[in-house]
């Protein structure tokens, strides 16, 4: 069975206070309580396609609206009364159409939602990765255990091309320092193993290692 729901929400536009039929809505006396219940009716109908259809269970299309939104039957025929004098509610048989609420509906399934907040995540780090200041040392041929990497490859790399792969992976600049150390360190026999490919490695693995401690920890606290 699918579990992948869809949920809508509305969009109101940033005039619907100045809508000529919303202010002569909110001058009726209880107007601000009107408005409030129009808001409702257009909150309920989004799952139908702006429509609330009268079930016919209760002796009044208003009365099956009090129980359903929890708000007075005779509030509820004001409104309804005037948006329908006002063509802001079409009726056709038991069925009324809120007429704003179609194109202020909008809609997204779980599974889209999941993936619009990974592309946000993605593009975070990607903006936390520009904003790094560069770090002016080369990498270049040499012995020292220091940010200096030994690259015998036709290719050469910088420190801000492993500064921003170790970001991309949660790396900190702190924690950053003692990473490329070691990665150095560890390839010290092969120098040319120490290029970019092989850093994801290692930073992969850094992160494997932080998320098994970071639940280490939550499990040790409970």
């Amino acid at each position: 069975m699918s579990n992948n729901k869809k949920y809508y929400w509305l969009k109101l536009m940033k005039d619907f206070f100045q809508q000529k039929e919303i202010k002569k809505l909110r001058k009726i006396a209880g107007g601000d309580t009107y408005v409030l219940i129009y808001l409702k009716l257009m909150l309920l109908s989004i799952n139908n396609n702006s429509t609330i259809y009268y079930e016919r269970l209760d002796d009044t299309f208003e009365e099956q609206l009090a129980l359903e939104i929890d708000e007075e039957q005779t509030n509820i025929s004001v409104v309804i009364s005037f948006c329908i004098a006002n063509n802001m509610i079409i009726v056709n048989n038991d069925e009324y159409l809120i007429v704003a609420a179609q194109n202020l509906t909008g809609s997204e399934t779980a599974s889209a939602e999941r993936k619009r907040n990974q592309r946000e995540k993605e593009s975070q780090k990607l903006l936390n990765c520009d904003n790094v200041t560069p770090m002016s040392q080369t990498v270049t041929q040499s012995k020292s255990k220091s940010l200096e990497l030994d690259i015998t490859t036709t290719t050469t790399y910088s420190n801000k091309d492993f500064l921003e792969v170790a970001n991309l992976y949660g790396i900190s600049e702190d924690d950053f320092k003692d990473e490329i150390k070691g990665f150095s360190d560890f390839n010290d026999n092969d120098k040319r193993r120490l290029t970019v490919t092989n850093w994801k490695k290692w930073c992969l693995k850094y992160q494997e290692h932080e998320l098994k401690k970071l639940k280490e920890n939550k499990r040790q606290s409970k």
